[in-house]
């Protein structure tokens, strides 16, 4: 059942995932990262008009352009945006429903002002940077952020909490909570995250999703996807292994995994997925 909608899927998505193929074989630099978003969003939203998204940023844009003026210093320039998009625009952190899919595609969160911190920031990033700020995404662990380049370094903006700016120890406090003693903060992550990194990071949020969901078809499509833009990310590779073996691909699910060992090298789960090779290789010998 669900190869047979995944292969329904993949017929029926073949030109979008030429899209994700095209976009991938772009320069990080090329990448427009909301453009690229509003294509994945497309995946559950087929008939989805990108241009007409595109616009509503334009104007959007226009208006932040015409209230900071040439001059304005970093601040004023966050306090602008801020108001813009969260007072009066009325953009907010979907809280109550922060695992509703519909906050991982930008056209609902232009529609809806409710967003995650990823997808917020997106909307963020591509307002102020067709406004001619400096604006960057941090691929922050557990919670996406926002960096506006200065002269003398960069300010860091919460787009989930309306704007708030954080210092660094703010962040270093906000990744204790998230993972108290267990890991140890470091300035890397704080690093600005390549539009294709950042694409990566929004699917796999919707592959946890439809995971999550049940809808495996779907999880399978966003592994696809992330593999096109990532070929060798080993968890891809090795998650996309298991639904091949779901489905009852025994041969595609030991290439996967395979594959997933020759990536990971030394993985801690080493044992066990040479066990579960062994273990399809009878089932495929048995089978054939």
């Amino acid at each position: 059942m669900i190869l047979e909608s995944y292969e329904r899927m993949m017929e029926q998505d073949s030109e979008l995932t030429n899209e994700i193929l095209a976009l991938a074989a772009q320069p990080d630099h090329k990448i427009e990262l909301a453009q690229a978003a509003l294509t994945i969003a497309r995946l559950e939203y087929p008939n989805l008009d990108v241009s007409a998204y595109l616009e509503r940023l334009d104007g959007l844009a226009a208006k932040l352009k015409s209230r900071i003026g040439e001059t304005a210093t970093a601040e004023r320039e966050i306090d602008e945006m801020n108001r813009l998009l969260f007072q009066e625009e009325g953009f907010r952190g979907n809280s109550s429903g922060y695992y509703d899919p519909r906050n991982s595609f930008l056209n609902q969160v232009l529609d809806r002002k409710l967003g995650i911190p990823i997808t917020l920031s997106i909307v963020y990033i591509g307002v102020g940077r067709r406004a001619g700020l400096p604006l960057y995404g941090i691929g922050f662990p557990g919670h996406f952020l926002t960096g506006l380049l200065k002269d003398k370094g960069r300010i860091v903006i919460d787009t989930f909490n309306k704007g708030r700016i954080l210092s660094e120890d703010d962040c270093r406090t906000m990744f204790q909570i998230q993972y108290g003693g267990t890991h140890t903060f470091t300035q890397r992550f704080l690093d600005p995250a390549w539009p294709r990194q950042i694409l990566v990071r929004l699917l796999r949020n919707l592959k946890s999703i439809y995971w999550r969901q049940s809808q495996e078809a779907m999880a399978l499509q966003t592994i696809e996807w992330i593999l096109i833009l990532d070929p060798i990310s080993a968890l891809e590779v090795k998650q996309r292994g298991l639904i091949r073996e779901a489905t009852g691909d025994i041969h595609g699910a030991i290439t996967d995994l395979q594959k997933y060992l020759t990536l990971t090298g030394s993985a801690d789960d080493r044992e066990t997925v040479e066990d579960k090779i062994e273990q399809l290789k009878k089932t495929e010998v048995m089978v054939h």
